[in-house]
């Protein structure tokens, strides 16, 4: 909502630098990529939906933004619950009986109690309540946001946005997962967008563990711990079974990289392409963008470096920062980037000017199972009277409270 907020304000001020409100573009990499897709997934914001943001000006109403270019739009989907049981890495014993309170409650508390511990031993002082957290300096704030997803399992995102069921469809900006709210085509499709990705995305995302036996379980289970361990052995023995990957060169690690490839990225990509109005695809295939920060390399000035400070000859990359700059000051219809439209087809961007054309590889993935998966097993989350003394459920190295049915 902050970057909303922000939107809004430019939509108001463009005009004194400039600038024209209509012809604003986004650009995002990785986890500003998936921020501009939850924007493209979210509910406008009317009077109904959200009355306290609404009043304050007009422009909050109106789509903040003309066309986007998403690289490398990655999410991993989280529920509310979900980011308190990542959070909670084993069960307090101190929790006996309760009755009066909600498990999220009791989650929310215990995930608290965490961040005042962290930020007390790095402040030096007793830190007591939210309150008081909120007056520390931004450097403080800073390190303890570190500390905290230093503990993060690996892979993962300890924090992002998150779908709150309690608060109902009609009065949240992330109502449901982008992924599902894409494949049912619930986004503001009217943005013109280019979106690109790299190959082999994802390949970082999985520790060494995903070698041994059930080690992609193991780490599906971590990742997704309120997923029914039936729906995690359903995806490793029957969707991603090891025997489709045995032929290929450390089949393991391309098995683990194409589950969280269709999750994180690949299904985002597909359906992005697919359901907006006017979008284009390209798929980066280079020796200088193989490193994370892809954007980096896009836009220079001069001569562009590879990761080891070489100066590139005149590579795809130079094309493709003109192709985005191009797109951004005149809009879709002046893109070179031919468009997605019901040919399936996406630029493939090699060394040299790109100009090849390839079917969407994302095409053949099983994106219409993750957009349905059960991400959230609501057994476990009834919000009603408990006792949830001795009742754990085990997964992998997460254990998290069972409640009640």
């Amino acid at each position: 909502m902050d970057q909303r907020m922000a939107f809004s304000w430019v939509q108001k001020h463009i005009k004194k630098f400039g600038g024209d409100k209509s012809r604003v573009t986004l650009v995002g990499e990785g986890a500003g990529a998936s921020s501009i897709l939850h924007h493209l997934t979210a509910p406008n914001i009317t009077n109904r939906f959200f009355p306290m943001i609404q009043s304050k000006s007009h422009h909050h109403r109106k789509f903040p933004f003309r066309s986007a270019v998403l690289q490398s739009p990655k999410y991993q989907p989280i529920i509310t619950s979900q980011s308190d049981i990542i959070f909670e890495k084993a069960c307090r014993p101190r929790i006996a009986t309760i009755h009066s309170f909600s498990p999220h409650l009791i989650l929310q508390s215990a995930y608290i109690v965490k961040v005042l511990t962290v930020t007390t031993a790095i402040w030096g002082h007793k830190v007591k309540n939210i309150a008081k957290l909120r007056l520390l300096p931004y450097e403080v704030l800073y390190a303890v946001n570190a500390a905290l997803i230093q503990e993060s399992s690996y892979g993962t995102f300890t924090f992002g946005p998150a779908v709150d069921y309690q608060k109902g469809i009609d009065n949240s900006y992330v109502p449901d997962f982008p992924l599902r709210r894409l494949a049912k085509g619930k986004m503001a499709k009217g943005v013109h967008i280019i979106i690109g990705q790299k190959r082999n995305e994802n390949s970082f995302l999985f520790p060494s563990t995903v070698l041994k036996d059930d080690g992609l379980k193991d780490h599906l289970a971590r990742i997704f711990p309120t997923v029914a361990k039936h729906h995690i052995n359903y995806v490793s023995d029957f969707l991603y079974p090891s025997r489709d990957y045995e032929d290929m060169e450390n089949f393991e690690v391309r098995r683990s990289t194409e589950v969280l490839y269709d999750v994180f990225v690949g299904c985002n990509f597909h359906y992005l392409l697919q359901e907006m109005a006017r979008s284009s695809g390209y798929i980066l295939d280079t020796t200088w963008a193989i490193q994370e920060r892809f954007f980096e390399q896009a836009f220079f000035q001069g001569k562009a470096r590879d990761s080891l400070g070489k100066f590139l000859p005149n590579t795809s990359a130079h094309w493709l920062q003109e192709e985005i700059l191009q797109f951004s000051r005149e809009g879709a219809s002046t893109s070179k980037i031919r468009p997605y439209d019901g040919s399936g087809k996406v630029l493939l961007a090699s060394d040299g000017k790109p100009k090849d054309y390839i079917d969407d590889p994302t095409a053949k993935h099983l994106c219409q199972y993750w957009a349905d998966f059960r991400y959230e097993d609501r057994k476990c989350y009834k919000m009603y009277k408990v006792n949830i003394a001795n009742l754990c459920c085990d997964s992998g190295s997460l254990i998290w409270v069972r409640y009640g049915e």
